[in-house]
């Protein structure tokens, strides 16, 4: 931060009380002194996770000037990433695949965006290189969540009947509860299978009877959410002549049909709502193939293969132009993007 705080103060005072000359050779001192042994011995001093000492020599290469001095941050940041340590811990360490990876791909980023010459490239890929170790070495995982909420005096939406214009009131309680899992299988290098999907039964469970007339609601109404929801998908990722690498994947989502609100009438208990509709049960499925060339890539996709015209929601307004939400219909196209 010292170190910081006077490059600042050198570029602010660069052709006013010093010439430009002796303010890039100042910076260029400075970068010298922070990639020199004793300096990194100091810096890296403090034990901590291979991860997070090469994200610390990253931020120390950002932070230098000259190519020499780029050059050498670079050498210290690849020491770590090569070093048999390094692979040891992001393969067998105690944080789950998932976790790791993500470490692993922040990295990458970061080394991409204060190195973009050969060395960082190097870096880059062997990071990329320890990413598919780990994802080979998690040939299945998985993960199961449970969950139970207890709302207590819950805001709810409700439509006036004058105009259907939406207003917020209360109830005195709701709850939620469900189960979530994830099981996610990598066969072979590259190649990743998965499937999630989530339980849920969220109901309102005790209003007064003043509530009940003003919101529409009743004891063990349904909120507006799925009962089912899940995907299937995959992806396969290969390596292309000229150091190219390409990717194909897929997706397929299934929601099942939920209400847009409650069952009665605001200001009418009794009564019916006309505006309340459940949405659709729906599949859809989207695919995408394409190619990473250096910082360029490029995607073909096709979404909604299938051209459903599923309703995904219905608005409680009456007097909107399109109450009702479907799935876009069968889509392609190309996406291009840079890398910067």
């Amino acid at each position: 931060e010292i170190l910081r705080a006077l490059a600042m103060a050198l570029t602010a005072s660069a052709g006013k009380l010093l010439p430009l000359d002796d303010v890039r050779e100042a910076f260029t001192a400075r970068s010298r002194a922070l990639v020199a042994v004793d300096f990194v011995d100091i810096f890296l001093k403090e034990p901590r996770p291979a991860i997070e000492e090469a994200r610390d020599l990253v931020r120390l290469l950002e932070n230098v000037t000259g190519g020499a001095n780029k050059r050498q941050a670079a050498r210290w940041v690849s020491g770590v990433v090569c070093s048999l340590r390094f692979e040891s811990e992001m393969r067998s360490g105690g944080d789950s695949p998932a976790v790791r990876l993500a470490a692993l791909a922040d990295l990458q980023r970061l080394v991409g965006r204060v190195s973009g010459d050969s060395d960082g490239a190097a870096i880059r890929g062997k990071l990329g290189e320890i990413g598919g170790l780990v994802e080979a070495d998690a040939k299945l995982t998985a993960n199961l969540a449970a969950y139970y909420i207890d709302w207590r005096n819950i805001q709810v939406q409700a439509n006036r009947q004058s105009d259907s214009v939406q207003f917020a009131t209360n109830i005195d309680g709701a709850t939620s509860k469900g189960l979530e899992a994830e099981i996610t299988l990598t066969p072979a290098h590259g190649l990743t299978f998965g499937l999630n999907g989530a339980l849920n039964r969220a109901k309102v469970t005790d209003l007064t009877a003043e509530q009940a007339a003003i919101s529409g609601a009743v004891k063990g109404a349904r909120l507006a959410s799925p009962h089912l929801q899940g995907s299937f998908f995959g992806s396969y990722n290969y390596a292309l002549p000229g150091g190219a690498s390409g990717f194909s994947s897929f997706q397929v989502e299934h929601v099942s049909a939920f209400p847009n609100g409650f069952p009665n009438t605001p200001g009418k208990p009794t009564v019916p709502n006309p505006l309340i509709g459940d949405s659709d049960t729906y599949t859809n499925i989207n695919l995408q193939t394409g190619v990473h060339i250096e910082k360029l890539s490029v995607t073909f996709y096709m979404e909604n293969v299938a051209n459903t015209r599923a309703i995904t929601y219905i608005h409680p307004e009456a007097f909107t132009y399109s109450r009702y939400a479907i799935l876009r219909p069968r889509t392609f196209g190309v996406r291009l993007g840079w890398n910067l």
